[in-house]
């Protein structure tokens, strides 16, 4: 278990910033094109907008209120196919991932020196990461797992090299794609957190049952763990 597994599971209640994507373009009125906000690190206005208005009010209320923050860097969508959607090359899909760990990084160093009692605020930063597709639909049931460790395991290595703390898959659709992320992300060491999208009966998009669904996936993770 890492400093960071530890803290999670035995340190103060982690509070989330929330619906980023949603305050940048209904609050901030970003252009927000495929629901990628990992554009918003290459226009400096924005950013510095979103850090004064959106995230150091969240830091402030984190430590106010004595609690830690689990903080996203906007990657849910920087990996290939919505990179090279939104006409970038491939390789900035590490140009991105590396820019939102430093900028956010930043951010948070930044508001840390401005009080003497802020370096006291557990602060993790945790890289949200998404399906290959739709987050609410399933475009291919049949996705194989490893196929989706073979496409996931890029960005998530770049993320391990920036030295993030969490890596958080969000909006899971189905269970096989989500098992082979979790196997790109446990070679890493780093904790992962699995949030999948639920339906109102109860199953994630693929129609598997959440109850399976926590279990195949936690079984996997096991196996691959001590294999």
């Amino acid at each position: 278990m890492n400093d960071a597994a530890r803290l999670l599971l035995e340190g103060p209640t982690f509070l989330t910033n929330g619906g980023t994507e949603t305050y940048l373009f209904f609050q901030q009125g970003f252009l927000l094109r495929d629901a990628c906000g990992f554009e918003v690190f290459d226009d400096d206005d924005a950013w510095r907008d979103l850090a004064r208005a959106y995230l150091h009010p969240i830091l402030d209320a984190a430590h106010h209120h004595r609690h830690g923050l689990l903080l996203d860097l906007l990657v849910w969508r920087a990996h290939p196919d919505y990179v090279a959607a939104l006409g970038y090359p491939a390789e900035d899909v590490e140009r991105f991932n590396r820019k939102a760990f430093d900028r956010t990084a930043d951010v948070v160093s930044t508001w840390r020196g401005e009080s003497p009692d802020r370096p006291s605020c557990p602060i993790l930063l945790s890289a949200d990461l998404g399906p290959r597709g739709d987050g609410y639909t399933v475009a291919d049931a049949q996705v194989r797992a490893s196929d989706a460790y073979a496409y996931h395991r890029r960005q998530i290595e770049i993320l391990a090299e920036t030295g993030v703390d969490v890596l958080c898959a969000t909006t899971m659709t189905s269970v096989d794609e989500t098992i082979g992320l979790v196997r790109a992300a446990t070679e890493t060491g780093i904790p992962v957190v699995v949030s999948p999208t639920v339906e109102v009966d109860g199953r994630v998009p693929d129609g598997t049952p959440l109850g399976e669904f926590v279990r195949r996936v936690d079984d996997d993770a096991l196996r691959h763990m001590f294999a």
